[in-house]
């Protein structure tokens, strides 16, 4: 839907059921998000984020391959 400066969004578990202005909330629980980025899948992009320019130029490698090229640490 592109960029909405305000607005509800109704989730229901983990899918977003609806994106709107002045949606009902019958019963939800409310959180104000005013002033943050609100958006689905934005998980963990403190790891997710530097690992997409390898899916340009790895696309094709192994395991071994990828293993060689990014610095790693076994615990």
């Amino acid at each position: 839907i592109g960029i909405l400066p305000e607005g509800d969004v109704i989730v229901d578990g983990d899918t977003i059921v609806d994106i709107g202005l002045n949606l009902a909330d019958q019963g939800a629980e409310i959180t104000d998000a005013r002033g943050m980025i609100v958006t689905p899948s934005l998980i963990d992009t403190h790891r997710h984020t530097w690992q997409t320019a390898l899916r340009q130029i790895g696309s094709d490698w192994t395991l071994n391959d990828y293993v060689a090229v990014v610095p790693h640490k076994v615990v």
